[in-house]
């Protein structure tokens, strides 16, 4: 975390170990749930790709279309094996002729040195600059006015981005209004200082909280390699293109667009457990013997318990589903966000 910005956030109160700020965490959950929430988002870390190449390479690497990326239009997207199987899950944004991958800094380093397998005579370059930058989050029925106010105008459209001196605003998937803010160092504390006054500062875990409630999924290192990118939703997320050319297991991901049937999907569930759960943490059917399923990510819940995204075998969604173990904690399965439509 870039140090004059820790500085800045103790000097608000807020507590900070290694790359987590905390705040009032009940308060950021209330306000997650029911009010406007200003989030540091500090163990989100940025990778920069720039060079003569950066886009072609990116193209070349990745689920989604890079070309489609321009300084008003952001992406989300994924890296995979060439089994198909998710590495990373990320944001890719803009800067100049450059572009920067958002994801969690607990994955970036295994992602950035993969990446770098691949440049060999390619003019790109490779650099983590998490640090030159700081992230963070404005979410909840004020935030479209206070981006206004800050930027001149508000992204009204998914992935939509607008630029503000030293800041980047990226409109989010959602019902809740959401925006990512990427900004440098020297301006961030601006923006978070005219925004506190109407949202509640809070860090990653309330943030983690919207993200499932939106349906955006996230991977972690217990989930590295665990889905193809259709099992967290990314077709209905625009994460994956079909129209484009080769990228690692392209071929396993458009061979179950095409001619396969997806077993598995991606859906929000709630648990009464007080114990917070872990990414990776295995779904059984009452009972049963076998996983059916696991945990994307999972966060306190306002009301209690804990809400989280899992990924499940389809036939066993209306099942009668366990946490952990076929005797764990009951599982609550919802439906997914009503504009992501499943065709499964």
């Amino acid at each position: 975390m870039n140090a004059a910005w820790q500085d800045y956030l103790r000097g608000l109160g807020a507590e900070i170990d290694a790359e987590t700020v905390r705040f009032d965490e009940s308060a950021a959950l209330a306000a997650a749930g029911a009010g406007n929430l200003l989030a540091d988002l500090s163990p989100l870390g940025l990778i920069r790709a720039s060079g003569a190449d950066a886009r072609e390479f990116l193209q070349n690497q990745f689920s989604s279309d890079v070309r489609e990326v321009g300084a008003q239009h952001s992406q989300i997207s994924s890296y995979c094996t060439a089994k198909g199987r998710v590495l990373a899950v990320f944001r890719i944004l803009q800067e100049g002729d450059a572009f920067l991958l958002v994801l969690p800094r607990s994955i970036l380093e295994n992602t950035l040195g993969r990446l770098r397998m691949f440049v060999l005579r390619s003019q790109v370059e490779l650099a983590d600059v998490s640090d030159e930058y700081v992230v963070a989050g404005l979410a909840g029925e004020a935030a479209p006015a206070l981006v206004a106010e800050a930027a001149g105008a508000a992204p009204s459209d998914t992935d939509e981005v607008v630029e503000t001196e030293g800041a980047r605003l990226v409109r989010l998937h959602g019902a809740t209004p959401r925006f990512l803010v990427v900004a440098t160092p020297a301006a961030m504390p601006t923006l978070w200082t005219r925004w506190q006054a109407s949202a509640t500062p809070g860090g990653e875990t309330a943030w983690r909280l919207l993200a499932i409630r939106a349906g955006e999924p996230a991977i972690a290192p217990q989930t590295v390699e665990h889905f193809v990118p259709q099992m967290m939703n990314l077709d209905v997320l625009g994460g994956i293109s079909f129209r484009k050319g080769c990228y690692p297991g392209q071929e396993i991901v458009a061979r179950t667009h095409y001619r396969g049937k997806l077993k598995r999907r991606m859906f929000p569930a709630r648990c009464d457990s007080a114990e917070a759960i872990a990414p990776g943490t295995e779904i059984y059917v009452a009972g049963g013997q076998q996983a059916i399923g696991e945990v994307v990510q999972a966060a306190p819940s306002p009301d209690g318990g804990q809400e989280l995204l899992a990924v499940l075998r389809l036939e066993n969604r209306d099942d009668k589903l366990c946490l952990g173990g076929p005797e764990g904690a009951p599982l609550a399965v919802g439906d997914p966000p009503g504009d992501l439509q499943l065709d499964d």
